[in-house]
């Protein structure tokens, strides 16, 4: 959501950190990747950290889900690259060598297992699940390299941040009066007060 000026609001940023950073604890030390888990696309040289996992916003779509309170829907689409190195084996009988394909499917099915045991993340979304995975690989290299982007699609609520000078809202403009006029015999109300209330209103 873009606010006038074109300033982001601070409480959307903190949400979509809040949820790459949930993200990055459900995976730390629980794959092959071990403690190689960035919530960047900068990380340092992977030769000799591999696998490793890199956590970082892709896209967000954005509607109006309801008027009073103005509240939205947001769908942020969290890609998460997966990348793994090694040695293919030298046939396909050895069992003893973990192929580097091995490998990924390994890592990837490790990250979905953690990933789907709490789809909120510890309550930081409404649900989450996988999109897509699109794989790559890289033999021209010193070190083989196989690599998957697993995109998942995660949807979450805010509300609209409240204009500050708004707040500064005087007590007695939390007291409304109320007058009740009635007419008599179907003529029209003679200006004389019937009844009369006075509501206080209560602060949230």
């Amino acid at each position: 959501m873009i606010q006038k000026n074109g300033v982001v609001p601070e409480r959307t940023l903190r949400t979509a950190t809040k949820i790459r950073k949930a993200i990055r604890d459900i995976l730390l030390n629980k794959t092959s990747a071990g403690s190689r888990v960035f919530t960047d696309i900068a990380t340092p040289e992977w030769d000799e950290t591999l696998p490793a996992i890199l956590i970082y916003p892709e896209s967000e779509t954005i509607e109006l889900f309801s008027q009073a309170p103005r509240e939205y829907k947001r769908n942020l689409l969290v890609r998460m690259e997966c990348i793994a190195a090694g040695q293919e084996p030298d046939n396909d009988f050895d069992d003893e060598v973990l192929s580097i394909s091995d490998a990924l499917d390994q890592l990837l099915e490790q990250i979905f297992c953690e990933m789907t045991r709490d789809e909120t993340f510890g309550d930081q979304c409404s649900e989450s699940f996988l999109r897509n995975i699109e794989y790559d690989y890289k033999s021209d290299g010193a070190l083989p390299l196989a690599s998957a982007r697993m995109s998942w699609e995660v949807c979450y609520y805010n509300f609209a941040p409240i204009n500050s000078e708004k707040q500064n809202v005087k007590d007695d403009a939390r007291i409304a009066s109320t007058e009740f006029k009635v007419g008599h015999h179907d003529s029209a109300p003679d200006n004389v007060v019937e009844a009369s209330d006075t509501i206080e209103l209560q602060s949230e």
